[in-house]
């Protein structure tokens, strides 16, 4: 048993916990949201992101509309040891109506976008990037501009080569 829990403290720290709370069970404890344009969240303001049913809900509420180049972001910073010099996949079961929602990875030198398509259903939508050798952190989430909204669940990270 000693050498069983041995191993397991070895694996957790040579390849520590990727992203935290991919299915916002405790709301939005790992994640950051940010404003940007001098446009801000504020409770009651266009920039509901909140969890609903267990998924990230993110919107522009529906009485308001913010100005055209107003950006919402929901991100979480996770650690790149485990991905250095790799071909990863951020990717998260998402429902949208396709405007101005995209898919965000950002690293050292290397970033990636996906403008995310409309789906009235849920569809697993991604983005491949390589992480550079000395990264340290990759920032992963959720970019809403302009207008539109986005529900998202089950973040993933995924190693494809």
């Amino acid at each position: 048993m000693t050498m069983f829990a041995s191993l397991l403290l070895l694996l957790t720290e040579t390849f520590p916990a990727t992203i935290r709370d991919p299915g916002f069970t405790r709301g939005l404890d790992h994640w950051r949201t940010a404003g940007h344009r001098n446009y801000r969240a504020a409770p009651g303001s266009n920039y509901p992101a909140r969890p609903a049913r267990r998924w990230l809900s993110v919107g522009w509420a529906a009485r308001y509309r913010p100005p055209g180049d107003a950006e919402y972001r929901v991100f979480t910073i996770v650690d790149a040891r485990r991905y250095r010099g790799r071909l990863v996949c951020f990717s998260a079961a998402i429902r949208t109506p396709g405007r101005g929602a995209r898919l965000v990875a950002v690293t050292r030198g290397a970033s990636a976008r996906h403008d995310l398509y409309a789906s009235d259903g849920w569809d697993r939508q991604g983005v491949n990037f390589h992480v550079p050798r000395d990264a340290d952190t990759i920032e992963v989430g959720f970019r809403l501009r302009g207008g539109g909204g986005l529900d998202a669940d089950d973040v993933r990270l995924t190693v494809l080569r």
